[in-house]
């Protein structure tokens, strides 16, 4: 049985700039609050009994950066990170950095409606592409790792979309629910998997190591779920 625990990176300059259109914008560092986010993740993480064997992060900066203080934080050799570029956020091409309003038209936003599975920004993914990437991922780098009678924890360190649409094919949940998903910065969200296509949900958009500093104000603390320790 694999343990895949996926974590979307802490909060960065993209999320509190929410008029420009993020997409990849791999340059982008982390806030201060991002990295104090990514500090109290780690602290949990370290608190658990879970022995993470396998940990990968998106090459984008404020994914790999998110890692890397976890790491520091959890005392986890980050040299054996996996870092790859098949992880990173659904790209949006030539709409990235670009103001929404200016982009998202009425006219526009009526085109892309039409579906928005497959919609893509000029150069950029579709959500479709994303998932497959991803779940391709999987395939090539995670699911080879499984043995008989033997829990294996993998820790994913991605972005918000790229989780969303990965989501969707492991659900097998309709395309126009993918954008009403909710991942916090720094959130937890786990699956089971069990060869050769046998999924568990356990719980979503976990963020119960959070503090009133560094949890968003949207969160309804109500609702928090507790990383697993076995």
């Amino acid at each position: 049985m694999i343990h895949l625990y996926f974590v979307r990176h802490a909060e960065s300059l993209s999320n509190i700039n929410h008029h420009l259109i993020g997409g990849r914008s791999n340059h982008i560092p982390l806030t201060d609050k991002g990295r104090r986010q990514a500090k109290k993740l780690g602290e949990r993480l370290k608190k658990t009994t879970i022995n993470l064997d396998f940990i990968a992060t998106s090459s984008a900066v404020r994914a790999y950066d998110t890692t890397k203080i976890v790491c520091e934080h959890a005392n986890i050799d980050f040299e054996k990170v996996i870092v790859s570029d098949d992880i990173q956020e659904l790209s949006q091409g030539e709409w990235e950095g670009k103001v929404r309003k200016e982009i998202y038209t009425p006219e526009m936003l009526n085109s892309i409606n039409q579906n928005n599975w497959l919609h893509k920004a000029p150069n950029g993914e579709s959500q479709k592409e994303v998932e497959d990437r991803m779940f391709g991922w999987l395939e090539q780098h995670v699911f080879p790792l499984q043995k008989p009678n033997k829990k294996l924890h993998c820790l994913i360190v991605t972005h918000g979309n790229a989780i969303r649409c990965l989501f969707r094919k492991i659900m097998q949940s309709a395309s126009s629910m993918t954008h009403k998903i909710k991942l916090d910065n720094t959130s937890i969200t786990k699956f089971r998997y069990n060869a050769p296509n046998e999924w568990f949900f356990d719980y979503l958009n976990d963020t119960e190591h959070l503090d009133k500093d560094t949890t968003p104000l949207h969160v309804d603390n109500l609702n928090k779920k507790h990383l697993q320790n076995k």
